[in-house]
């Protein structure tokens, strides 16, 4: 009992931290970013971490086929060692109500500066463009003039915004998705497999559901010129949240910081347990 009453004193220090994180239990992290992919090194319980928010297509460091019993990814996956989520309450007002559809300009909206994806994406972008209309205001096919500020108002006066991630990975859900939900439009969503696993149902036209181009094209001409059909997709906005959507991602009211030190502080109480039996 002394040493575990000691341990949760001193707490858990990643990197030899000297930032003291605003958590439950006494948590400190290094000052500074370490890069997109960071490396953790936890003393007590002894762990290393491999952690980022990027896709594991880009980055093959964060598949979780190289965890070991001291070795943790921690990724946008959700059963890996602390799942780190794009989506999180305190940044994102998803139910946000779209502008009157009076006023929105009838076509989708593509932001992407990244025309090599690994996902993609590029080819079905061209293939809308020639059946609909569609305005791309980034580097990656730019045909629409945009100064490449306040993206979220830019997808707010559009009907459709092409959430199309850049790599084909299960819970790879960016922000891409969650800022069409906050700007009100609506997302046409090619991304995680499971993303139907992830948002409220009817919130999103998802691409895969579709198995040509023309019926995705028949899906979303529907939407630009049939107001109905636009208030079909924004209904949700106007309900309570699904259960499931709640407790899915009730744990990011938590920073990912502190949820990490739950983590261990969980696991080193367990092991002091064990050495007791």
């Amino acid at each position: 009992m002394l040493f575990l009453l000691l341990f949760l004193r001193i707490g858990i220090r990643l990197n030899a931290g000297t930032r003291r994180v605003d958590c439950n239990v006494t948590c400190w992290w290094p000052k500074h970013s370490s890069g997109v992919v960071r490396r953790l090194v936890s003393d007590n319980p002894s762990f290393y971490f491999t952690m980022s928010m990027e896709s594991e297509d880009y980055y093959s460091s964060l598949k979780l086929y190289h965890e070991t019993a001291n070795h943790k990814i921690c990724s946008t996956r959700f059963d890996s060692f602390v799942p780190l989520p794009y989506f999180s309450w305190a940044e994102y007002d998803i139910q946000h109500k779209p502008l009157p559809y009076q006023t929105l300009i009838k076509a989708g909206l593509f932001v992407a500066r990244n025309c090599n994806s690994r996902s993609g994406r590029e080819l079905l972008v061209k293939q809308l463009m020639q059946r609909m209309p569609v305005n791309s205001a980034s580097g990656c096919l730019r045909n629409y003039a945009w100064d490449g500020r306040n993206k979220s108002d830019l997808m707010s006066r559009h009907v459709l915004y092409f959430a199309f991630e850049n790599s084909i990975v299960d819970d790879y859900v960016t922000e891409k998705l969650w800022g069409a939900f906050s700007s009100g439009a609506i997302p046409v969503y090619y991304g995680a497999p499971n993303i139907k696993d992830h948002i409220p149902p009817g919130s999103a036209v998802i691409v895969n559901d579709y198995p040509t181009v023309d019926l995705l094209v028949s899906e979303l001409m529907l939407i630009l010129n049939d107001e109905n059909h636009f208030n079909f997709y924004h209904a949700w906005r106007y309900q309570p949240l699904p259960l499931s959507f709640v407790s899915k991602y009730n744990f990011t009211h938590t920073h990912s910081e502190c949820r990490l030190c739950q983590k261990l502080n969980y696991v080193a109480s367990m092991s002091h347990d064990r050495t007791q039996l």
